[in-house]
C-alpha cells in the first residue's frame, strides 16, 4: 500500500468516525450544485441531488488547459458518483469543533450535518488548494 493510499485510508477513518461529520440529512429532491473554479477556467461540477454527489469536469476542462485533473477523480471523461461527499470538497468544510464556527452554525441557524449548506457558507475557498467553489446562481 503506498502512503497515499493509507493516508486516503486514515482520512476516510476520521470522517467516518468524527464528530464533526455525522450522517447527512438530505430532503427528497434537495438539490445544489457548485462550479469549481481555477482563476477562470471552469474545472468542474459538483452536484447532490437526492443524496448522491457526482462530480464531472466540464467541457473546457477536457479541451485541453494544461491543467492536471484532481487526485481524487483521476479520468476526465468520468462521471463520479458516491452517497458520501469525497474528502477533496469536504476538508472545505471547518470543524465544528471550533468556537467561532460553532457559533455562525448556531447563529445562521445550520444544519451540522447538511455539508451542502455548510459547503456554501464556507467551502469557497481554502488554504489548502487553489480551487474556488462557487455555488450556482451565486
Amino acid at each position: 500500500m503506498s502512503n497515499r493510499e493509507s493516508l486516503w485510508g486514515r482520512m476516510r477513518r476520521y470522517w467516518a468516525t468524527s464528530e464533526a461529520y455525522g450522517t447527512v440529512n438530505v430532503e427528497p429532491g434537495r438539490k445544489a450544485i457548485f462550479h469549481i473554479l481555477y482563476g477562470r477556467i471552469e474545472v468542474g461540477t459538483l452536484e447532490l441531488l437526492d443524496g448522491i454527489w457526482k462530480f464531472r469536469y466540464s467541457d473546457e476542462f477536457r479541451k485541453g488547459n494544461h491543467l492536471r485533473a484532481i487526485t481524487e477523480f483521476p479520468d476526465p471523461t468520468r462521471e463520479y458518483a458516491s452517497s458520501e461527499l469525497w474528502p477533496f470538497f469536504a476538508m472545505r468544510i471547518p470543524s465544528l469543533k471550533q468556537a467561532e464556527i460553532r457559533a455562525i452554525v448556531e447563529r445562521e441557524h445550520i444544519d451540522e450535518h447538511d455539508e451542502a449548506t455548510l459547503l456554501r457558507r464556507f467551502g469557497r475557498r481554502t488554504v489548502a488548494n487553489p480551487f474556488e467553489l462557487v455555488e450556482s446562481g451565486s
